[in-house]
């Protein structure tokens, strides 16, 4: 099976705010910034597309839907 790199931001994605609920955004910016320190642009940008996913799932109701489940 081969997960492309958009499947695997969206899977982090979903991971991090089932792990760590509201505090899942800011998580993943420290870690991006960690990478952006560092000088990792690619590790950066990936982490920065995982908030953006936590962003558009948060909008969408994603935890909400997942609490009811």
């Amino acid at each position: 099976m081969v997960v492309t790199l958009d499947q695997a931001i969206e899977i982090h994605a979903k991971a991090a705010l089932f792990r760590a609920g509201k505090s899942a955004l800011k998580q993943t910016l420290d870690r991006a910034e960690l990478f952006r320190s560092r000088g990792d642009l690619k590790s950066y940008e990936t982490w920065k597309s995982v908030s953006d996913k936590i962003v558009e799932l948060e909008k969408l109701g994603y935890l909400n839907q997942r609490r009811r489940a």
